[in-house]
C-alpha cells in the first residue's frame, strides 16, 4: 500500500513538472490579427473635448524565442467619428511599428519578458466639419521611438496574462493642412506617448498552436502645436490631447 502511494506521488510530482514545461505555446513565433474597439476623448488645446467610438483592425508577428533576439512588427487601423456641440471630426488613424530586443525566460518561473526599442510611424487624419463654416482636414505624419517591456506570465495550460507598457516619444511630426493641402508645417515634438496593455490569453492544450486573446488597452497621445508661421503670422493650430480607451480580440498562430 505504502508502495502505491509513493508512486502516485511520484507521478502527480511529474505530471506537475511536465505541465510547467509545457506551459507557454510551442514554437518562437507568433501571428495576431484581429478587430478592435476604441473609445476616444481628445481635446484641442482652448476648444471643447470631442468624443467618440471608432472601430478597427490589426495584425501583429512577435518573434520571441526563450533568451534570445526579440523582434516584432504590427500595424493598427482604426477610424470613427467624434463630436462635440455641433462640430464633428472624423479620425482615421494608421500605426506601423517595428521592434527589436531581447527576451528573458527565467527557468523557474512562467514568465516571459521582452525587453524592446524600434521605430514607428503614425498617420491621423481629421475632418473637421463646423455648421456654415468650409471643412477642415488635418493629417498629421509623426515618426517616434516605441521604447517598452512585454510581459507573459503563464496560468497553466488555458490561459496566460500579460501586462505590456510603451514609450513613444516623437523625433520628426509634421502636420499638413487643408483646403490649403500643399505644405508639410513642422509641429512641436511631444514625449509623453504612452500605452498599457493587459492581454489576456485563451488556448486549448489539444490545439496549443492556436490562441484567443482579449487586450484591454488604453493609450496617451498628444499631436503636438503648429510651430511655423506664414506672412509673420502664426498659423496657430493647437495641441491635441488625446485619450484612447479600449479592447483588442485578436486569433493568434504560433509556429
Amino acid at each position: 500500500m505504502k508502495s502505491f502511494f509513493f508512486t502516485i506521488l511520484c507521478f502527480s510530482l511529474f505530471a506537475n513538472s511536465h505541465q510547467q514545461l509545457c506551459c507557454f505555446q510551442k514554437g518562437d513565433s507568433t501571428l495576431k490579427i484581429g478587430g478592435s474597439y476604441s473609445h476616444l476623448w481628445m481635446k484641442p488645446r482652448g476648444f471643447s473635448t470631442f468624443t467618440g467610438s471608432l472601430g478597427g483592425a490589426q495584425g501583429i508577428y512577435e518573434y520571441e524565442p526563450s533568451n534570445s533576439i526579440y523582434a516584432a512588427a504590427s500595424l493598427n487601423w482604426r477610424q470613427g467619428n467624434t463630436s462635440q456641440a455641433k462640430e464633428n471630426r472624423f479620425i482615421l488613424d494608421i500605426d506601423v511599428q517595428e521592434r527589436v530586443g531581447y527576451t528573458v525566460k527565467p527557468d523557474c518561473f512562467d514568465l516571459k519578458m521582452s525587453f524592446f526599442a524600434g521605430f514607428g510611424f503614425r498617420l491621423i487624419h481629421h475632418h473637421l466639419t463646423q455648421p456654415q463654416l468650409d471643412s477642415m482636414k488635418f493629417k498629421y505624419q509623426e515618426f517616434y521611438v516605441p521604447l517598452g517591456i512585454v510581459n507573459t506570465f503563464c496560468l497553466n495550460q488555458w490561459f496566460e496574462i500579460g501586462i505590456n507598457a510603451i514609450w513613444m516619444p516623437q523625433v520628426f511630426p509634421t502636420v499638413v493642412i487643408k483646403p490649403d493641402g500643399q505644405t508639410s508645417w513642422r509641429i512641436k515634438k511631444t514625449l509623453a506617448n504612452t500605452q498599457v496593455e493587459m492581454p489576456i490569453i485563451f488556448k486549448h492544450p489539444c490545439w496549443s498552436h492556436f490562441s484567443c486573446t482579449i487586450k484591454p488597452f488604453f493609450q496617451y497621445w498628444e499631436d503636438g502645436k503648429t510651430i511655423a508661421s506664414t506672412g509673420g503670422v502664426p498659423l496657430g493650430i493647437p495641441k491635441n490631447t488625446s485619450h484612447f480607451a479600449g479592447t483588442e480580440l485578436n486569433l493568434g498562430w504560433t509556429f
